[in-house]
């Protein structure tokens, strides 16, 4: 029986994997890690950035805190307004989820030592924390911390506070709402945009964000085995508590596909989607579905007929025109609200 952390690795790992089919998805982010500044002076380069993680205390009491900048072997973190308990050279555990699916590990969790501890007058505490020395294991799993890896550049917080206020504009009367994510073809980067605006959405917003893997096509490959996800609940199979998985404070709650097999999309019935979507709305400000691509999956036409909206991915220079206006006319025929396009691999 795998325990809950192997849950989230594989529902991760899964998810990541997918980007295997966006040719320049790592050669992309490897060309954004590369752009930083090479006359940086520090032992190890700090990035700035300002969002919530969680801590896991000596104690194991658990708290929320905020990264202010952080660096390959250290964090510094404000916490505001409660008394945690936290003494220098306590060592004490760090979440963090990475907005980039091509990350080493989207999912990281270290032991830091904690240097320094000092109060602020606005009643914030400040910690500097240095990764624990010797901790082989995570360092075997991930060697240091690339602080790239963490930090959403000032492009990409820009484009995704555009999309979140479109979002708002044509969504106004919706309290909680639910966006489908598909694309006009395989390999148009549906997931990762999916996955970097669900990221985006929980770090600056502070709004309780679920992430759903509803790629059926891309699971129905291969066996139905595997832990319980969205298809599971759809069918009444499962429950919320058996298949969401929350990674950390600061990250969207997860719901992977689940078991998938050649025929689930004919078991799955307009009332099911329509119920399920109903009752993450009930615990969500905001659920992001990574979908098919439309022109591949009668299932994604369900889950764009039921959310309150719908993007499409297309691949600038790659995507044929005749390919995204008939993934256009599939999802309105189907009922379903395009709210916009949105245009991946510009060449700038």
């Amino acid at each position: 029986m795998p325990t809950e952390e192997q849950k989230y690795e594989e529902a991760l790992t899964r998810l990541s994997s997918r980007v295997g089919e966006n040719r320049d998805g790592k050669r992309r982010l490897s060309k954004m890690f590369a752009s930083s500044s090479g006359s940086e002076r520090r032992a190890y380069e700090r990035k700035e950035d300002r969002f919530p993680v969680e801590l896991e205390l000596a104690s194991g009491e658990r708290c929320v805190a905020h990264v202010t900048n952080l660096s390959q072997r250290g964090l510094r973190l404000e916490i505001a307004d409660e008394e945690p308990g936290i003494r220098e050279g306590d060592t004490v555990k760090v979440f963090l989820t990475s907005p980039f699916l091509e990350a080493q590990a989207v999912r990281v969790i270290r032991d830091f030592t904690v240097l320094a501890c000092k109060k602020q007058a606005s009643d914030v505490l400040q910690l500097r924390l240095q990764s624990v020395e010797g901790d082989a294991e995570a360092e075997a799993e991930s060697p240091g911390l690339n602080p790239h890896e963490f930090v959403l550049t000032p492009e990409l917080e820009d484009f995704f506070l555009q999309l979140q206020a479109q979002l708002k504009l044509q969504l106004p009367q919706r309290d909680s709402k639910v966006v489908v994510f598909t694309a006009a073809d395989w390999g148009c980067g549906a997931s990762t945009i999916s996955w970097w605006y669900a990221v985006s959405l929980a770090r600056k917003s502070s709004k309780r964000v679920l992430f759903i893997d509803a790629n059926v096509l891309a699971k129905a490959r291969g066996a139905d085995a595997g832990p319980a996800g969205f298809v599971d609940l759809l069918l009444g199979k499962a429950t919320m508590e058996d298949t969401v998985f929350r990674l950390s404070v600061g990250a969207p709650d997860l719901l992977n596909v689940g078991r998938v097999n050649q025929e689930t999309s004919g078991e799955i019935g307009l009332s099911d989607v329509n119920t399920t979507f109903n009752l993450l709305r009930e615990h969500y400000d905001y659920v992001i579905v990574d979908a098919s691509p439309a022109v591949a999956s009668s299932a994604t036409m369900l889950w764009a007929q039921c959310a309150d909206g719908c993007m499409l991915v297309l691949a600038s220079g790659e995507t044929q025109r005749d390919l995204a206006q008939s993934a256009v006319v599939r999802l309105r025929h189907a009922g379903a609200k395009v709210l916009g396009a949105v245009l991946n691999r510009v060449k700038l």
